[in-house]
Protein backbone atom coordinates (compact mmCIF):
# COMPACT_ATOMS: atom_id res chain seq x y z
CA UNK A 1 0.00 0.00 0.00
CA UNK A 2 2.84 2.38 0.78
CA UNK A 3 4.29 1.70 -2.68
CA UNK A 4 0.94 2.59 -4.25
CA UNK A 5 0.79 5.87 -2.36
CA UNK A 6 4.50 6.67 -2.87
CA UNK A 7 4.15 6.28 -6.63
CA UNK A 8 1.40 8.88 -6.84
CA UNK A 9 2.42 12.11 -8.53
CA UNK A 10 5.92 11.05 -9.61
CA UNK A 11 5.33 11.78 -13.32
CA UNK A 12 3.36 14.98 -12.81
CA UNK A 13 1.78 16.85 -9.91
CA UNK A 14 -1.41 15.13 -8.76
CA UNK A 15 -4.71 16.59 -9.90
CA UNK A 16 -8.22 15.87 -8.64
CA UNK A 17 -8.57 12.83 -10.91
CA UNK A 18 -5.25 11.43 -9.66
CA UNK A 19 -6.26 11.96 -6.05
CA UNK A 20 -9.65 10.33 -6.63
CA UNK A 21 -8.02 7.37 -8.40
CA UNK A 22 -5.52 6.97 -5.56
CA UNK A 23 -8.33 7.05 -2.99
CA UNK A 24 -10.31 4.50 -4.98
CA UNK A 25 -7.30 2.19 -5.36
CA UNK A 26 -6.53 2.55 -1.65
CA UNK A 27 -10.10 1.56 -0.79
CA UNK A 28 -9.94 -1.40 -3.20
CA UNK A 29 -6.57 -2.45 -1.75
CA UNK A 30 -8.00 -2.47 1.78
CA UNK A 31 -10.98 -4.53 0.63
CA UNK A 32 -8.79 -7.00 -1.29
CA UNK A 33 -6.32 -7.40 1.61
CA UNK A 34 -8.39 -10.11 3.28
CA UNK A 35 -5.72 -11.17 5.79
CA UNK A 36 -5.02 -7.51 6.68
CA UNK A 37 -1.24 -7.83 6.42
CA UNK A 38 -0.83 -4.76 4.20
CA UNK A 39 0.23 -6.93 1.23
CA UNK A 40 -1.69 -8.61 -1.54
CA UNK A 41 -0.99 -12.27 -2.23
CA UNK A 42 -2.00 -13.85 -5.56
CA UNK A 43 -5.56 -14.62 -4.44
CA UNK A 44 -6.04 -11.13 -3.03
CA UNK A 45 -4.58 -9.56 -6.17
CA UNK A 46 -7.07 -11.55 -8.23
CA UNK A 47 -9.85 -10.09 -6.05
CA UNK A 48 -8.48 -6.59 -6.67
CA UNK A 49 -8.66 -6.94 -10.46
CA UNK A 50 -11.37 -9.59 -10.96
CA UNK A 51 -14.18 -8.16 -8.90
CA UNK A 52 -16.55 -11.05 -9.60
CA UNK A 53 -14.43 -13.36 -7.38
CA UNK A 54 -14.59 -11.08 -4.33
CA UNK A 55 -18.10 -10.27 -3.05
CA UNK A 56 -17.06 -7.14 -1.12
CA UNK A 57 -15.12 -5.84 -4.13
CA UNK A 58 -18.11 -6.53 -6.37
CA UNK A 59 -20.31 -4.58 -3.97
CA UNK A 60 -17.82 -1.69 -3.77
CA UNK A 61 -17.28 -1.39 -7.53
CA UNK A 62 -20.97 -1.62 -8.40
CA UNK A 63 -21.82 0.96 -5.70
CA UNK A 64 -19.17 3.34 -7.11
CA UNK A 65 -20.35 2.90 -10.69
CA UNK A 66 -24.02 3.22 -9.83
CA UNK A 67 -23.49 6.40 -7.83
CA UNK A 68 -21.63 7.89 -10.80
CA UNK A 69 -24.56 7.36 -13.19
CA UNK A 70 -27.51 7.75 -10.78
CA UNK A 71 -27.91 11.42 -11.66
CA UNK A 72 -31.00 12.05 -9.54
CA UNK A 73 -29.47 10.17 -6.56
CA UNK A 74 -32.60 8.15 -5.82
CA UNK A 75 -30.69 4.87 -5.39
CA UNK A 76 -31.98 3.31 -8.61
CA UNK A 77 -31.43 3.74 -12.32
CA UNK A 78 -34.04 4.77 -14.85
CA UNK A 79 -33.73 3.75 -18.49
CA UNK A 80 -32.42 7.25 -19.30
CA UNK A 81 -29.71 7.02 -16.61
CA UNK A 82 -28.79 3.52 -17.79
CA UNK A 83 -28.50 4.67 -21.41
CA UNK A 84 -26.37 7.67 -20.38
CA UNK A 85 -24.15 5.46 -18.22
CA UNK A 86 -23.74 2.75 -20.85
CA UNK A 87 -24.07 4.61 -24.17
CA UNK A 88 -22.54 1.72 -26.13
CA UNK A 89 -24.07 -1.06 -24.07
CA UNK A 90 -22.76 -3.26 -21.30
CA UNK A 91 -19.28 -4.70 -21.69
CA UNK A 92 -18.08 -2.91 -24.83
CA UNK A 93 -17.45 0.50 -26.30
CA UNK A 94 -18.37 2.08 -29.60
CA UNK A 95 -15.23 0.70 -31.27
CA UNK A 96 -16.36 -2.90 -30.81
CA UNK A 97 -20.15 -2.58 -30.71
CA UNK A 98 -21.74 -4.94 -33.17
CA UNK A 99 -24.41 -3.39 -35.40
CA UNK A 100 -26.90 -6.06 -34.34
CA UNK A 101 -26.15 -5.86 -30.61
CA UNK A 102 -28.98 -5.77 -28.11
CA UNK A 103 -30.68 -2.41 -27.81
CA UNK A 104 -30.28 -0.42 -24.63
CA UNK A 105 -33.91 -1.23 -23.76
CA UNK A 106 -33.21 -4.96 -24.16
CA UNK A 107 -30.10 -4.72 -21.98
CA UNK A 108 -32.02 -2.65 -19.41
CA UNK A 109 -34.73 -5.33 -19.29
CA UNK A 110 -32.09 -8.02 -18.66
CA UNK A 111 -30.77 -6.12 -15.64
CA UNK A 112 -34.20 -5.02 -14.36
CA UNK A 113 -35.01 -8.51 -13.13
CA UNK A 114 -38.20 -7.61 -11.29
CA UNK A 115 -39.49 -5.64 -14.29
CA UNK A 116 -40.46 -2.57 -12.28
CA UNK A 117 -38.87 -0.15 -14.75
CA UNK A 118 -35.97 0.78 -12.48
CA UNK A 119 -32.67 -0.91 -11.68
CA UNK A 120 -32.07 -1.31 -7.94
CA UNK A 121 -28.59 -1.43 -6.41
CA UNK A 122 -28.91 -5.21 -6.07
CA UNK A 123 -29.92 -5.58 -9.71
CA UNK A 124 -27.13 -3.23 -10.77
CA UNK A 125 -24.57 -5.29 -8.86
CA UNK A 126 -25.52 -8.21 -11.08
CA UNK A 127 -24.14 -6.27 -14.08
CA UNK A 128 -20.65 -6.97 -12.74
CA UNK A 129 -21.17 -10.58 -11.72
CA UNK A 130 -19.86 -13.52 -13.72
CA UNK A 131 -23.45 -14.73 -14.09
CA UNK A 132 -24.47 -11.45 -15.72
CA UNK A 133 -21.67 -11.64 -18.26
CA UNK A 134 -22.57 -15.24 -19.04
CA UNK A 135 -26.28 -14.41 -19.42
CA UNK A 136 -25.51 -11.31 -21.47
CA UNK A 137 -23.18 -13.25 -23.75
CA UNK A 138 -25.59 -16.13 -24.27
CA UNK A 139 -28.41 -13.68 -25.04
CA UNK A 140 -26.20 -11.96 -27.61
CA UNK A 141 -25.24 -15.33 -29.12
CA UNK A 142 -28.89 -16.32 -29.37
CA UNK A 143 -29.60 -13.00 -31.07
CA UNK A 144 -26.70 -13.52 -33.52
CA UNK A 145 -27.45 -17.17 -34.34
CA UNK A 146 -31.24 -16.97 -34.51
CA UNK A 147 -31.54 -16.20 -38.22
CA UNK A 148 -35.35 -16.36 -38.36
CA UNK A 149 -35.66 -14.46 -35.04
CA UNK A 150 -38.07 -16.95 -33.47
CA UNK A 151 -36.15 -17.00 -30.17
CA UNK A 152 -34.74 -20.49 -30.80
CA UNK A 153 -31.71 -21.97 -32.57
CA UNK A 154 -32.62 -24.59 -35.17
CA UNK A 155 -30.07 -27.20 -36.23
CA UNK A 156 -29.55 -25.44 -39.56
CA UNK A 157 -28.99 -22.09 -37.87
CA UNK A 158 -26.51 -23.67 -35.48
CA UNK A 159 -24.61 -25.36 -38.28
CA UNK A 160 -24.36 -22.16 -40.29
CA UNK A 161 -23.81 -19.81 -37.39
CA UNK A 162 -21.45 -21.40 -34.90
CA UNK A 163 -18.42 -21.00 -37.13
CA UNK A 164 -19.17 -17.34 -37.75
CA UNK A 165 -19.60 -16.46 -34.08
CA UNK A 166 -16.67 -18.47 -32.75
CA UNK A 167 -14.45 -15.38 -32.84
CA UNK A 168 -17.22 -12.80 -32.61
CA UNK A 169 -17.60 -10.01 -30.05
CA UNK A 170 -19.92 -12.09 -27.79
CA UNK A 171 -17.46 -14.96 -27.65
CA UNK A 172 -14.56 -12.60 -27.02
CA UNK A 173 -16.64 -11.00 -24.26
CA UNK A 174 -17.24 -14.45 -22.75
CA UNK A 175 -13.68 -15.79 -22.95
CA UNK A 176 -11.58 -12.65 -22.66
CA UNK A 177 -13.62 -10.26 -20.54
CA UNK A 178 -11.93 -8.57 -17.62
CA UNK A 179 -14.81 -8.51 -15.19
Amino acid sequence: LAELEAGAGKEHPPNTADINELARNREKFLIADVDRDGLLNATELDGFFSIHVHPKMLEYESRQEMSAIDTNHDGQLSLAEFEAGFPDGIGHDSADAAPDSLSSKEEFALVDRDGDGAISSTEFQSVYSAEAYANHTMTKLLHDLDVDKDGKIALGEAGEGFGSVEHSEPMNLWFHSEL
